[in-house]
């Protein structure tokens, strides 16, 4: 077999994956917000609204954002920009100005792009839910992204209320911090928090270099 016809044999079945990864996705999702709707109790609906926006952040990664001359590269800048979009249709009484700071055509590999893209979510929707007052007019949140020498600098910056000094991001029981350390974990990265005039998560690792996926 030549090497385009293997290229293009292995385009196929990506493809294929990526259509029945998405259905799967889909139908759970769909079940989730069957269960949710016959729920009363707000708080219950809350988190289970928190565990289908988690299960959105997966799909976003297989919803046709891989780069063109990729089978394993994200481009995550995309990713990024698709995730905040989502999340502010939900919190649009917030009034948040976002500002997206990504080298445009940043990418990732999968296997880095899916905890990251993880995280973001975690620290985003948490700068929503308890940083932001919705009687602001200047709220503003910022998430970042440089890299220098293979050293990935992920960073979500708010300018709101501030994270309580008690809560301990490597020591708590909020199911997101924890989420956020075992992705962590998994990038074998750094989590940093400052907390001055709002709140600042700055996630570092290296970017990793995978065999070529022909």
């Amino acid at each position: 077999m030549k090497l385009s016809d293997l290229k293009a044999y292995n385009t196929l079945l990506l493809n294929e994956l990526e259509h029945r990864i998405k259905n799967i996705f889909q139908i759970v999702i769909s079940f989730l917000n069957l269960q949710k709707s016959l729920i009363i109790r707000r708080d219950v609906k809350d988190e289970l609204n928190k565990s289908i926006q988690r299960i959105t952040g997966i799909f976003r990664i297989y919803d046709g954002i891989y780069k063109p001359d990729s089978l394993s590269e994200i481009e995550f800048d995309r990713y990024i920009e698709g995730l905040i979009n989502e999340i502010e249709e939900g919190y649009k009484h917030k009034n948040v100005k976002v500002e997206i700071k990504i080298p445009k055509g940043f990418t990732l590999h999968i296997d880095q792009a899916i905890p990251l893209g993880l995280i973001a979510n975690e620290l985003i929707i948490n700068a929503y839910e308890h940083a932001f007052s919705s009687t602001k007019s200047d709220n503003k949140l910022t998430v970042k992204i440089k890299e220098k020498n293979g050293e990935v600098n992920f960073t979500v910056n708010d300018n709101g209320l501030g994270l309580d000094s008690s809560i301990k991001i490597g020591n708590t029981d909020s199911l997101g911090f924890m989420l956020v350390n075992g992705f962590i974990f998994q990038l074998q990265g750094l989590l940093t928090v400052k907390r001055n005039g709002g709140t600042k998560f700055i996630v570092v690792f290296s970017r990793k270099k995978y065999p070529e996926v022909i």
